[in-house]
């Protein structure tokens, strides 16, 4: 794959993780903006993101507010995302 966007674009492609959850989208964004001289392109989408995730929230708060939430789980990756996304919508993780 990194050589394709390579003989594509002649631009190598860094090696990064899928981001998960708002926070490292964003962070994911911002890198891509520097990488790619595309700030401006990378800021927009961070604001559109941003205001997806707070639709999401508001739509959806009504179901978790109060609510409390076991979570187990056996992935190897960080999950504070989905913690913070429980606490986002009032849930009690």
């Amino acid at each position: 794959m990194l050589d394709r966007i390579r003989s594509s674009t002649g631009r190598d492609a860094p090696v990064m993780r899928i981001p998960t959850g708002i926070d490292e989208y964003v962070g994911w964004l911002r890198r891509m903006g520097e990488i790619t001289g595309m700030a401006d392109v990378a800021s927009r989408e961070e604001g559109y993101a941003r205001d997806e995730y707070a639709r999401f929230v508001e739509r959806n708060r009504e179901r978790f507010q109060d609510l409390r939430v076991a979570v187990s789980t056996c992935i190897e990756r960080n999950v504070d995302w989905f913690l913070d996304m429980l606490d986002d919508l009032g849930a009690s993780p």
